[in-house]
């Protein structure tokens, strides 16, 4: 019964943003959030580097939207100020993304333009 408590506590902490950052769970929960804001730069940055758009990236991603619920859609293109416009031309914000779904984005976008020459040279 203590182990569910304990675990039903590191949840609510975690989601809630109420945590010790000197503690483990914290030391954690600071990592992963430092994780996600350098994935979000250095896919900005990549974005900014291709003319500031991606276009036709065609690609399901997971998001939170305005009620905080996950939602599935089909991105079709990123822009360097980071909004993402998906299916039926909505838009939703790279900060909207789920952490595996950034994560997976930024690795996909990266293979796909490191692999080409820069065009600005």
């Amino acid at each position: 019964m203590k182990t569910t408590a304990d675990e039903l506590q590191t949840q609510y902490i975690l989601q809630s943003g109420k945590f010790d950052k000197h503690s483990e769970t914290g030391e954690l929960a600071s990592l992963l959030e430092s994780m996600q804001k350098n994935a979000k730069r250095l896919l900005l940055s990549l974005v900014d580097k291709q003319g500031g758009d991606i276009n036709d990236v065609d690609r399901s991603i997971y998001y939170r939207d305005s009620k905080g619920e996950i939602c599935e859609a089909l991105m079709e293109c990123i822009v360097s100020c980071g909004v993402i416009t998906i299916e039926g031309g909505e838009k939703t914000h790279i900060d909207k993304l789920l952490p595996d779904i950034l994560y997976g984005l930024l690795n996909m976008l990266y293979d796909d333009f490191s692999q080409e020459p820069e065009t600005n040279q």
